[in-house]
């Protein structure tokens, strides 16, 4: 016996709608059949750009791609959705460039500039354009183009700088000749020293730390590791800074002992004293230069005495009084065999090795240390204030009150603060109070002179 055929709703359905029987079904399948050809010949039908509704005429600047067309309905139709819909469809670069150049509707700028794909004309943007979006939506198309020519022009004659360090990190501006150049002739420094974070190319940065007037290549002579080309900065390059720099990455020692004497520039020459320290151990000479360094001065006092060359003698005598490197200087000039040979270097020397004979001879000390309380010498003035508090004479609180009253300055104020005794405590609140300064406290690692504490 064959298989019984079953019929679902849905073959029902279809059924009885393909096959009308009655004539009530035959006359709606008609109808639905009319429809249906309804709706297809008005989805075919081409919307009219001339019509009186503006949302057919969006529709029709949608559809179209005649850009003579398109290019009147951006710039003539009065509805700014119609001509919002033109220029979205527009490629027509002079009627872009024009719509962003005399458009009032920042809107409709807006979308004519996403639509640019002329490097030259999205460059005027981004440089000339009032509007910082805009000019930052031009700067993107650049990216988006990859033209690096008018990346690098961006990233030189941008007047407002961010848009030109927009461009330099994009990562789209990678041409070494071209970054060189942003590097060299940016307006903004800023965007000068970011091109020149970008420079591998080691004879580029070379040329270019050589012709910088300004030192802003200075960070990034550390990149370089031929000693040839460092030796060629530290001699022949325009800026100090960056002469500076290489100088503290050399290791020719005789190039270094001939920088430290002959350059022009006293940050050159320190930077050469310091290396030339660093890498020859037994050198006297660049010792004796970084005494006056304030970072270097205590290294270079202390190794002067283990040297034990008697040339440091006079240097060391001459730094005298620093309170900062006092242990370190006159611990060098006892090594040395040293002798004072005046009441001042009498006192300095007792001082540098916090010996009780200041205190025993204390009408001498206080002849030497009283005056230079008053010094124009900031180092003599230093010296004596702190020296004072330690020793912890009372006899002198009133003569020291007098001085910061008269002369004194901040920095001898705070000393007076944290001195531990209460009336040079009180004296330097009332200096602070009456010069304006607010008294914060917080934890400080520096040494710090404590009354009656040697």
């Amino acid at each position: 016996m064959p298989p019984r055929k079953v019929f679902s709703k849905k073959d029902l359905l279809l059924k009885r709608v393909t096959t009308p029987k009655s004539p009530i079904e035959k006359i709606t399948y008609c109808w639905v059949i009319v429809a249906v050809l309804g709706l297809l010949w008005g989805g075919c039908e081409k919307p009219n750009p001339t019509s009186p509704d503006p949302k057919e005429r969006a529709r029709a600047a949608k559809k179209t791609t005649d850009q003579i067309l398109l290019a009147k309905m951006a710039t003539e139709d009065k509805d700014e959705e119609v001509r919002v819909a033109a220029l979205l469809n527009l490629t027509d670069q002079t009627v872009l460039a024009k719509v962003v150049a005399e458009s009032g509707n920042e809107r409709e700028r807006g979308v004519a500039v996403r639509n640019i794909t002329d490097g030259a004309i999205l460059a005027r943007i981004a440089l000339s354009d009032k509007n910082r979006d805009l000019r930052t939506s031009a700067v993107c198309g650049l990216i988006n183009l990859k033209n690096q020519e008018f990346l690098a022009k961006v990233a030189i004659e941008d007047p407002y700088g961010s848009n030109a360090r927009f461009a330099i990190d994009s990562g789209r501006l990678t041409d070494q000749i071209l970054l060189s150049k942003v590097a060299r002739e940016a307006i903004s420094s800023e965007s000068r020293a970011a091109a020149a974070t970008k420079l591998k190319d080691p004879v580029l940065l070379t040329k270019l730390a050589l012709e910088d007037k300004e030192g802003g290549t200075a960070n990034f002579v550390a990149q370089l590791k031929d000693e040839a080309t460092l030796s060629k900065l530290a001699v022949e390059a325009a800026a100090p800074a960056v002469r500076a720099a290489a100088a503290e990455r050399l290791t020719d020692r005789a190039l270094l002992a001939k920088i430290a004497v002959e350059d022009k520039n006293s940050s050159v020459r320190d930077a050469a004293n310091t290396k030339w320290m660093e890498v020859d151990e037994k050198a006297v000479e660049p010792r004796i230069a970084c005494l006056r360094l304030y970072h270097q001065r205590r290294r270079a006092a202390a190794s002067l005495g283990k040297l034990g060359d008697r040339r440091a003698i006079g240097p060391l005598v001459a730094a005298l009084p620093d309170w900062g490197a006092n242990a370190e200087i006159g611990t060098a000039l006892d090594q040395l065999g040293w002798r004072p040979s005046s009441d001042r270097e009498n006192v300095y020397f007792w001082i540098c090795l916090r010996s009780d004979k200041a205190k025993k001879n204390w009408h001498t000390t206080r002849a030497i240390l009283a005056p230079d309380m008053k010094s124009e010498n900031e180092k003599k003035r230093l010296n004596a204030v702190n020296a004072f508090i330690t020793l912890g004479n009372d006899a002198i609180v009133p003569e020291m009150i007098a001085v910061l009253n008269a002369s004194g300055d901040s920095t001898m104020a705070s000393i007076y603060l944290n001195s531990g005794n209460q009336a040079l405590h009180d004296a330097g609140v009332a200096w602070a109070k009456e010069h304006g300064y607010t008294i914060t406290t917080f934890k400080s690692s520096g040494p710090s002179a404590v009354w009656a504490r040697w």
